[in-house]
């Protein structure tokens, strides 16, 4: 009895020499490996990997491990990703340089063949505003304008539960969304990532990337969702901007163009174009104002203003002054300009509105658009002139 006990006691002995050997070498070393791996993860060493294969269980623990060190890698790049194009974007002189800046750095990032934005128009339809294109991928915003509301109704749905749309293929959305499938079927897409844009809560529109590879999906819904910010504040800083320069470029009253405007359209205009200039004075317009009130001033200038859009229509029109209009018709034939001349004058009747008018017609602006309008208004001061010497009526009463 007693040997068999030394026996048993040499025996346990072994095994718990055995089994203590076992858990240094292949447990306790392990996870010391383990955690020497997350310390330096932790103190920011993200290219630190863990790589145990001595069971299944720590096969499992490190690639659950690896794969986070992985996220960290990808949200880190996004990250860096994100502020370069920030940085870039930023630099550019207006918010709409801007956003096509952004959607051109989103789509070279993201491997896509085509980055976008649409805006709801006054028809609540959807309007292409902004693209960008990979070389070689023809370009659609010219197809998506006015898109009927019914052809992304089932996404605002999805926007107003502040979803995304994710398709590895769109095939998946044939039965269910059978009009959206149309429309993106017929641009080529396979694979999209569309991402809702907001205003004060509200779906204003959506922007996305066409064709992103599969694989990194879920790595282009982080991007689009982490940008989608910055794009909503660029969409608001651009109206703001749209606002201030439709204030400062357009009469009050008439709403057509000013003196701003047309310094800006005739030095933007091309200069190789033959140009049409018609001068025009409404007269009597202060003695309509003496006696009859500023009110009814106001209305003979509308009217005014009616008759030139009536006959001028498709060309710019611009208020220079209290008491004068331009038009200037660029690219016009002469036969139509002096058309055009003839039909003002015999609408003015209809209008009940006197306007003296001084028209000139250049084959070009190259002597400047500037001295051509200065010509047309010597014309109109003559036509003025000859209007009160034949009216007998004083001027400026």
């Amino acid at each position: 009895m007693a040997v068999f006990l030394i026996c048993m006691s040499i025996v346990a002995l072994i095994l718990v020499v055995s089994v203590t050997k076992y858990m240094n070498t292949y447990v306790v070393d392990k996870i010391h490996d383990v955690i020497q791996k997350l310390e330096l993860i932790a103190k920011g060493d993200l290219e630190a990997r863990v790589d145990i294969q001595s069971s299944l269980e720590f096969h499992e623990l490190s690639n659950y491990i690896n794969q986070m060190v992985q996220s960290l890698l990808n949200i880190n790049h996004i990250e860096q990703h994100a502020n370069e194009t920030l940085r870039i974007a930023l630099q550019a002189a207006d918010p709409e340089k801007s956003l096509k800046i952004v959607l051109e750095c989103l789509g070279k990032f993201l491997d896509g063949e085509r980055s976008y934005i649409f805006e709801k128009n006054r028809q609540d339809g959807d309007d292409n505003t902004y693209e960008w294109v990979a070389d070689g991928i023809t370009p659609e915003k010219d197809n998506l304008q006015n898109l009927s509301p019914e052809i992304c109704r089932n996404w605002y749905g999805r926007f107003r539960e502040n979803k995304c749309i994710v398709f590895e293929n769109i095939e998946d959305m044939r039965e269910q969304d059978p009009l959206q499938y149309d429309n993106l079927k017929k641009q080529n897409i396979v694979s999209i990532v569309v991402v809702p844009l907001y205003d004060n809560g509200k779906a204003l529109g959506f922007y996305g990337v066409d064709n992103p590879p599969v694989q990194t999906l879920k790595h282009t819904i982080n991007m689009l969702r982490i940008m989608g910010y910055f794009i909503e504040s660029l969409i608001r800083v651009r109206n703001l901007v749209r606002n201030l320069k439709q204030m400062s470029y357009s009469d009050h009253l008439t709403q057509i163009g000013n003196r701003h405007a047309l310094r800006e359209y005739i030095d933007n205009m091309d200069q190789n174009d033959s140009i049409g200039i018609v001068y025009c004075d409404i007269t009597g317009l202060k003695r309509v104002n003496d006696e009859k009130g500023h009110e009814a001033g106001d209305r003979l200038i509308l009217s005014a203003c009616e008759c030139m859009k009536k006959t001028l229509d498709g060309y710019a029109l611009f208020r220079l002054g209290g008491d004068e209009l331009l038009a200037v018709c660029n690219g016009i034939s002469e036969m139509e300009s002096w058309k055009k001349v003839k039909n003002l004058k015999e609408k003015m009747r209809e209008y009940d509105v006197v306007m003296a008018v001084g028209a000139v017609w250049k084959s070009n602006a190259a002597e400047g658009g500037s001295n051509i309008i200065a010509e047309a208004e010597t014309l109109m001061y003559k036509d003025k002139a000859a209007y009160y010497a034949a009216s007998g009526i004083e001027r400026r009463k």
